[in-house]
């Protein structure tokens, strides 16, 4: 199975946070991260994951 984008970003992400728990030194550091990025670590038995995203604004156009 392809990833497209969407999945490439959410297992890069759940990557990111496990590897960020598993770095940390300090035990407390390590229940911070986890409680933080939980969502994106416990994704096993998910099968719809709602992402929002923000689209940035063009530069060049005008405010009211």
């Amino acid at each position: 199975m392809k990833l497209d984008s969407t999945d490439e970003i959410i297992a890069y992400t759940r990557e990111w946070a496990i590897n960020k728990v598993e770095s940390a030194e300090l035990v407390g550091d390590k229940i911070a991260i986890y409680a933080e990025f939980e969502d994106w670590i416990e994704l096993d038995d998910v099968e719809n994951l709602e992402i929002i995203s923000i689209e940035k604004e063009p530069e060049n156009e005008d405010r009211i």
